[in-house]
């Protein structure tokens, strides 16, 4: 699955996830059957496209995905539908996360992201390697194709 279609399941996630928070919102002006219905169709929703998304990515990437766009949409929605205002500080916060959000999706070009980028993992160790000091595991860095560290 392409990086561009997680990005878009994730936004399509959250802005279910901020739809029902915005009828949680509402409640006292709904009926109650209309509410739960809605918000119950909402989450369905987007934990259906959650789950599409789950398929494609890593679980940080994806969290930080819809975290990211459900500040942004719930930001979105508090300042145009409720008319709530924000601080200087608020807004440089939200700045940070669509900056950051935008490192994460960025991916060089004719990069190959198995040769490219290191990758840190917890190997077991070799036997007789630190296990009389009680250290079964260690750290192994890998840069691209260069062997264990």
């Amino acid at each position: 699955m392409s990086y561009f279609i997680v990005v878009i399941l994730a936004v399509v996630s959250a802005g279910f996830y901020v739809g029902a928070t915005v009828v949680l919102k509402l409640w006292h002006a709904l009926p109650p059957t209309v509410a739960v219905l809605a918000v119950l169709g909402m989450m369905g929703l987007a934990c259906l496209a959650e789950v599409v998304m789950l398929r494609g990515t890593k679980l940080g990437e994806a969290i930080i995905l819809l975290f990211a766009a459900e500040v942004v949409f719930g930001l979105a929605v508090s300042l145009y539908a409720f008319g709530d205002t924000f601080s200087m500080r608020e807004g440089l916060g939200l700045g940070v996360i669509v900056l950051g959000v935008g490192i994460l999706c960025w991916q060089p070009s004719g990069a190959d992201a198995s040769a490219e980028q290191a990758m840190i993992s917890v190997e077991p160790d070799g036997p007789g390697i630190n296990t009389a000091q009680g250290a079964p595991r260690r750290l192994a860095l890998r840069m691209g194709s260069l062997p264990p560290v």
